[in-house]
Parts: structure tokens; sequence; C-alpha cells
């Protein structure tokens, strides 16, 4: 079989798979990068943002609120260590594996987050993200209010209005609307979209074997959604795997909407030609 199946290595992301909320996202994440580095040693990450997890702490002895701690992780990640965005982590996948942030110090907004999460986890500090568009949020609730951090701008704070202004001026959206995306994601909801933008990213590059790596995993996570398994089939076909290809896709063509079927038929006759090219 040309695809993984069941993920047995990969603890974390098998609780994704069972709709758990109790998943280390660092983890998560690492899993998913040594998809395209077998040899990945988790080590070096996890020891890392342990390091700045002791930092907050000695920080954390004397704050007098969570608002304050907010600020010296802000401080710390987005200023002594100068964990940001920039433009370019859009383009690439290694914006989104954290080895590769973490070297750097720049990555996309959900990545940066993930490590920010993974740090307030040492000092017990709950923090949550927001998958909202434009621009993925860290939000954690304060006795003075939920407060948002902006990872990709330095770790840069808003309250509720303001972090709906900044996502109103990146995106054009109504502010209600986009209020309704500030809510707390799931897990499940974080590593779909990291996928998500992975996905996006290797198709735009040809990178077929790697998004379909990709898609094998957000198709383990929605296994029932016809989209999903329907660019299963795409990518399968696309990375040199007619067969599995044809099978599936074939089964898309009787559910999927009157609009996509020529595009369906399409590829299924690619996938029969070049089964016939095997022969």
């Amino acid at each position: 079989m040309p695809w993984k199946t069941d993920f047995a290595a990969d603890a974390e992301f098998r609780k994704v798979m069972a709709h758990e909320r109790d998943v280390d996202l660092v983890r998560v994440a690492l899993e998913i990068a040594r998809d395209v580095d077998p040899q990945l040693d988790f080590a070096p990450v996890l020891g890392w943002i342990a390091e700045r997890g002791e930092e907050l702490r000695r920080v954390v002895a004397t704050a007098w609120s969570d608002e304050e701690v907010l600020r010296e992780l802000a401080r710390l990640l987005g200023g002594v260590h100068g964990l940001r965005g920039e433009l370019s982590c859009y383009e690439v996948p290694e914006g989104s594996y954290l080895p590769h942030v973490i070297r750097r110090r720049r990555g996309l907004p959900i990545a940066l987050s993930i490590v920010y999460i993974g740090v307030g986890r040492h000092v017990g500090l709950e923090l949550q993200g927001a998958a909202s568009p434009g621009r993925f949020l860290i939000r954690c609730e304060t006795v003075s209010g939920v407060r948002f951090l902006d990872p990709y701008d330095g770790g840069r704070m808003y309250d509720e209005w303001g972090a709906t202004g900044l996502l109103q001026r990146l995106t054009g959206i109504d502010a209600e609307l986009l209020k309704q995306t500030l809510q707390p994601a799931t897990p499940r909801a974080i590593v779909i979209r990291m996928l998500n933008n992975l996905k996006l990213i290797y198709v735009r590059r040809g990178e077929w074997l790697k998004a379909l790596r990709v898609q094998q995993r957000l198709t383990a996570l929605k296994p029932a959604e016809y989209e999903e398994r329907r660019d299963l089939g795409y990518l399968l076909l696309h990375a040199g795997h007619p067969g599995p290809a044809l099978n599936l896709l074939t089964h898309c063509l009787r559910h999927c909407p009157a609009d996509e079927s020529p595009t369906l038929a399409n590829h299924i006759s690619r996938a029969e030609r070049e089964l016939a090219s095997f022969n």
C-alpha cells in the first residue's frame, strides 16, 4: 500500500483522530514533520521549548497577573528569541515545520502559536488557538478578559476589539463575523489547518508525494468527507499510483456533485491510460 493508514507511531496524532482534547500540539507537529524527515529527533525541539519554559517560570514566580505572564511570554519568544513571521513562510513548507521554525526563528502564525502554547504549558499557562481567517492567533482567559497574542508580529497583545480590528484590516470581513472566529479552536481544528497549509504549498510546488503524505493525514481525520477522499484520489494519481487512484476516483464519481463529474472522469481516464501503459 503506497500510503499510511494507521499512523501507529504517531501517538498524539492518533489522539486527534479519536477527537481527544488532551493533545500535545508540539508533538503532533513533530509527528507531521517526521513525514518528510523519517529520522527526525524530537529531542532538540522539545528541549528548546522546555528551556524557554524554565526561563518563563522564573518570571511567573513574581508576576502579578496572567496578563503580565502573557506579556513576558511575548517578550521572551518574540523579543529575546526573535520568533516572528514573514511572508516567505507562506511559500515554503519549512514555515510549518517546528525544527525549521525554531532554527530560523521564522514561521507561519499557526506554527509559531504551537511553540507559544508549548512554552506556556510548561508553566501551567492555558493558551488556546483562535483559528481566525487571515491570521491564526493565541487566546488566553485572564481576570481582565480575553487577551490575544499575535506570534506573527512578535507576540503583540490585543483585547477582543483590537484582535477583531487586526483581522478586519487583513481580510475585510465584517467584524461581527470575525468575533465568532476568535473562539477557542480544538486541537483537531488546529491540526487540520496546519495540514491544509502544507497541502496548499506542496500542490503549488508540484511536490506530489509530499502533498500525498499530508492528504493521507487529512483523510484519516475526515474519512467520511467526499472532498478529502477526492483529493486523496487526485494526489495518488499525481504521485504515480494510478491503481489506487482509479479505485478511489471511481467511487467518488458515484457521489460527486454534478459539476465535478467531468473533472473526475478526466482523471479516471488518465488513471486508466497510465495503468494500461504498465502492461
